[in-house]
């Protein structure tokens, strides 16, 4: 969409250049002219040239009129490819709609595993088909190393995961045991200084019929983790007589289905057990 957008932005851009570099070049004829012709029909005279063309009738015998004409083509012939090249720049370069969530997730794994996960959705999936490939999705955690100058900043801790395909959705999953102790210990306090701590996670891949290179990112705080064990569903097929419709949930990232109060001390147990192996 945001590319749509820009293109769109561009075009009228370039037509209000149009109109107006057109408009001013009829009253450069106009003042030019050595004949007895109306300011209507340069104007006509101007839009024709803009657009690559002549018009019978008109006296263009003057030397200045036929300079003013000569650089009035120039500008077009530049600025049109100008404009035409910028648009396929952005056809071929332009960037999928990636679905952050607002929240992240601390769950367990089915084999057992602690893990601090991030749902993405792939909306142009959903609008044109494109499946994004060989999508890398990095984390890199920073935490303040001074209670005073919330600057000075540790950002060492970097994990990377990878997945071959991404059709509508995908998980991205980073075990807990690969994060520095003070990441867990700022989850379980959840205090002033705590909450100066940030993830921000950095996708990248290809997209689109050309294989297009696109990277996107999104930082949190760690007020937006939350103990749960899943998303609430986003996506499902329903029968459309006869051809399976998909439909996808986007809000429902947002929304999370919560541990039992009991399993929820228990991961929170666990979690400080993993301290006591740094």
């Amino acid at each position: 969409m945001k590319t749509k957008s820009i293109i769109i932005k561009v075009s009228l851009y370039y037509i209000l250049f149009f109109v107006i570099f057109s408009i001013s070049y009829a009253i450069i004829y106009y003042a030019t002219k050595t004949g007895n012709e109306s300011f209507l029909k340069y104007m006509f005279f101007s839009f024709a040239v803009s657009a690559g063309h002549s018009l019978p009738g008109i006296n263009d015998s003057g030397d200045f009129f036929n300079i003013a004409q000569i650089v009035h083509k120039f500008i077009i012939g530049i600025s049109f490819p100008v404009f035409t090249s910028f648009i396929f720049y952005y056809l071929i370069n332009r960037q999928p709609e990636i679905v952050f969530p607002d929240k992240l997730l601390i769950r367990r794994t089915s084999d057992g595993c602690l893990v601090l996960s991030i749902l993405l959705g792939n909306k142009d999936y959903e609008r044109s088909g494109y499946y994004l490939y060989d999508v890398e999705c990095k984390i890199k955690y920073s935490f303040a190393v001074d209670r005073i100058n919330r600057y000075r900043r540790n950002a060492k801790t970097q994990l990377t995961s990878f997945t071959s395909v991404f059709i509508g959705f995908y998980r991205f999953s980073f075990s807990l045991s690969e994060f520095p102790a003070c990441f867990i210990n700022s989850i379980l306090s959840q205090d002033d200084i705590s909450l100066m701590d940030t993830v921000m996670f950095t996708v990248s891949g290809k997209f689109g019929p050309w294989n297009s290179g696109f990277i996107v990112s999104k930082t949190y705080d760690l007020s937006t983790i939350y103990l749960a064990s899943n998303n609430e569903e986003i996506y499902k097929e329903i029968d459309n007589g006869g051809k399976i419709k998909e439909i996808f949930t986007w809000k429902n990232m947002n929304n999370l289905i919560h541990y039992k109060h009991s399993e929820e001390l228990h991961i929170r147990h666990e979690m400080k057990s993993l301290l006591s192996k740094y």
